[in-house]
């Protein structure tokens, strides 16, 4: 959708934070296999935890799926041969310059897949002939945490099928049977960031194209990857924090401040157990609720 507000935060020459809050009913956010596949939980304070990679996962499937766009990482993919091509290439163009090689193959990385000009990747082919093999992505997005400590109930199931073609006529019930993890309702939130700077010290040719379609799948990215062992996760807010420059108008704790959830409930089951707040924008920062944007 082409709106001013979509041209203000879609602007790569200035800094963009984002506030992201999502909630799940019945389902696990995102399973650690660490711990049998159980939803990630701080040990702490009892709170859930969804893990960067998991968010930039639902992302990277959002771009493919609405743009069309070619990854870096993705499913069934090897990450070496994207770079041995781009170094492949390179080397037409640079004799056997290894330098020269390998800093043209870390562009043409950039140039190719959006998703390493987005969150940056580890380019361990291009690494061993020169410098440029650790790219940092413009965008970063911290752990996403619950507002509220997490119940994880464990659900038994039952398959009806045999594991095998040759299972015994009478397969035990402990192999036909299983479990899976939910959490009751849970409300997380998060925050990322756009850095220009970042993006210009590294020679990032990340663009407002690139942006817009950030943008978009962040937006959807929810609705895009469905599952029924995640429930149902609805993304309830995006506030974008535009800055009047590259580094930044605003300190980053004050813009996380401007959002305040509160709860009375002992064991929230919904939205509406929550009391959500929005400050205005501190001087020198642009809020724009993602929602309005892409209506």
């Amino acid at each position: 959708m082409e709106t001013q507000a979509l041209s203000v935060i879609s602007n790569p020459d200035v800094r963009h934070d984002f506030v992201m809050v999502f909630d799940v009913t019945d389902g696990n956010p995102n399973g650690d296999p660490d711990n049998g596949g159980e939803p990630r939980q701080d040990p702490i304070d009892m709170r859930g935890i969804v893990s960067p990679g998991c968010i930039k996962r639902r992302i990277r499937d959002s771009l493919s799926l609405l743009f069309d766009e070619s990854l870096y990482i993705a499913s069934g993919t090897a990450l070496d041969a994207p770079q041995l091509a781009a170094l492949a290439d390179a080397e037409k163009a640079n004799g056997k310059n290894k330098s020269d090689i390998a800093k043209s193959a870390r562009q043409l990385i950039f140039e190719r897949f959006i998703d390493v000009r987005l969150f940056g990747a580890v380019l361990t082919q291009i690494t061993k002939i020169g410098n440029g093999g650790q790219v940092t992505g413009a965008i970063q997005i911290d752990t996403a945490r619950s507002v509220s400590p997490i119940e994880i109930r464990r659900d038994g199931i039952t398959r009806c099928a045999g594991a095998t073609e040759k299972a015994p006529e009478k397969e035990g019930l402990n192999q036909n049977q299983g479990a899976q993890f939910r959490v009751p309702y849970a409300l997380y939130t998060t925050m990322g960031t756009y850095s220009a700077a970042l993006a210009k010290a590294q020679g990032n040719p990340i663009s407002a194209e690139d942006l817009e379609k950030f943008w978009k799948a962040l937006a959807l990215h929810l609705e895009l990857t469905p599952s029924t062992m995640r429930g149902r996760m609805i993304l309830r807010d995006v506030l974008v924090y535009t800055h009047e420059s590259k580094f930044g108008s605003a300190r980053t704790e004050d813009l996380q401040a401007a959002l305040a959830i509160k709860t009375e409930a002992e064991a929230p089951r919904s939205i509406e157990d929550y009391k959500i707040a929005i400050a205005d924008a501190p001087k020198g920062v642009t809020m724009t609720r993602l929602r309005d944007v892409f209506a």
